[in-house]
């Protein structure tokens, strides 16, 4: 049940994570840099939380 949750946390950062490297790609071309920034700033955070979930994956396996 745990594994399960935290393998949908991780698709959904996964998803994120692109949408927000996206987001960043377009500010950037439209010399938007304070919309990149919050990009770039927002999906530094989903990767932290992504390491995160994939550590809290890794200890659930290794408790069966």
């Amino acid at each position: 049940m745990r594994e399960r949750l935290v393998n949908k946390i991780i698709a959904h950062l996964k998803f994120e994570i692109n949408s927000l490297q996206a987001e960043a790609l377009s500010a950037s071309s439209a010399r938007d840099h304070e919309r990149c920034r919050k990009a770039l700033r927002l999906q530094t955070n989903a990767i932290e939380y992504l390491i995160k979930a994939v550590d809290a994956k890794r200890r659930i396996a290794m408790q069966r």
